[in-house]
């Protein structure tokens, strides 16, 4: 049992929520049906996060485009400028790879 403490209750609460699985919609449907419009509108009234891949994937592109590597001694990795997600998309989109329904 947890004291009611101010100080602690809200890192506690912080702590919960970071914990509980993540909720995830995934909506399909055909071109022009509206899938946009009410993942924005489920994203507002259920106060989620709304990602849309495309403009991922288009911000990742330009994000790589205007990438400047810093200068490196000799025998030093480059840091690393791209999350592992990010890697994965880009290496796969270099591939020649898109989405597939192979999992």
């Amino acid at each position: 049992m947890i004291e009611d403490n101010f100080l602690q209750s809200a890192e506690y609460d912080l702590l919960e929520a970071a914990r509980t699985k993540a909720m995830r919609i995934l909506i399909i449907g055909k071109p022009r049906s509206g899938k946009s419009t009410l993942a924005k509108n489920l994203a507002v009234k259920l106060d989620l996060v709304h990602i849309n891949v495309e403009n991922w994937i288009k911000a990742l592109l330009e994000k790589i485009k205007t990438y400047e590597p810093p200068e490196v001694e000799e025998g030093q990795e480059p840091p690393k400028w791209l999350t592992d997600l990010e890697e994965s998309v880009f290496n796969t989109l270099k591939l020649g790879g898109g989405p597939s329904d192979e999992q």
